[in-house]
């Protein structure tokens, strides 16, 4: 069993030219159906993408597999810390069941990802529209209006955003 996990820049979950493989991610193997693995569940076999991105769990018996792309890849400093899953709506981690007949290699065992990222502007405006400036300086009493610009420079969808202003709340 095995592929590629790479960066999957058009979101079409194959790879293509120009889209190169991610090394470092880890990824575990089970022996069983992927809905039977848990966290505690204990791993046959653990291996880490290199080459640009390929990995493989060579010599293995006829069976159900499970192949997971670990949650730790995801924490700051991770493989694949602030990318999302492109082959559909699962945010992170990702496994794939394989069933293998006796002498068998399933070697399309792979993962497309892609960086998820906005850029947060804020200005504030003293009548109320947007956008703001950077900065402004109210003398006496007056209302301001805070804006918010959230544009998106990842190569993902974004969905349910939420705000969250350290200062306003």
């Amino acid at each position: 069993i095995g592929d590629q996990v790479w960066n999957d820049y058009d979101l079409d979950a194959t790879p293509d030219t120009g889209e190169p493989g991610i090394d470092g991610v880890i990824l575990n193997l089970y022996d069983q159906q992927c809905l039977n693995v848990t966290q505690a569940t204990t791993p046959i076999s653990t291996t880490t993408t290199a080459g640009g991105g390929l990995y493989s769990f060579p010599n293995l018996l006829a069976g159900d597999y499970c192949v997971w792309v670990m949650p730790s890849n995801f924490n700051p400093g991770g493989a694949l810390e602030g990318m999302a899953y492109t082959a559909d709506n699962f945010i992170a981690p990702e496994k794939r069941d394989v069933a293998l007949s006796s002498g068998e290699q399933f070697t399309d065992a792979d993962f497309g990802y892609t960086d998820t990222s906005v850029t947060l502007t804020k200005t504030v405006s003293d009548n109320g529209q947007c956008p703001g400036v950077d900065s402004l300086t109210i003398v006496g009493p007056g209302t301001v209006t805070y804006c918010y610009d959230a544009e998106n420079t990842g190569h993902t969808y974004l969905i349910n955003l939420t705000l969250n202003d350290d200062q306003l709340g």
